[in-house]
């Protein structure tokens, strides 16, 4: 031995990817198209899901501070009433009350 050791164990040299490429994507999807496409569909749903956020954020601040803006909500008002005459002989039990 000349001072050189050399196992087995040796790792193989790495190919290098090609500069362009998607580390998180196979090769056979690393196409320009499926790229174009990917972009495009992230984008498109970060757009509408940014403008749903900021609908949802905003009702809900006006919900809760609409004592301090001073938001009219209208007042509570009774739709309907029923009266339902019950024979007091006939509730024994909570189930009875159910029925």
């Amino acid at each position: 031995m000349d001072g050189v050791s050399t196992t087995a164990t040796e790792a193989p040299p790495k190919k290098k990817r090609p500069s362009g490429t998607l580390l998180f994507l196979p090769a056979a999807l690393n196409r320009g198209a499926f790229i174009q496409w990917l972009k495009r569909i992230h984008a498109w749903t970060g757009f509408w899901g940014a403008l749903m956020f900021l609908v949802i954020g905003s009702s809900g601040f006006l919900l809760n501070h609409r004592a301090q803006l001073k938001i009219d909500t209208g007042e509570a008002r009774e739709v309907m009433s029923v009266v339902l005459p019950v024979d007091a002989a006939l509730i024994k039990s909570p189930e009875d009350l159910g029925k």
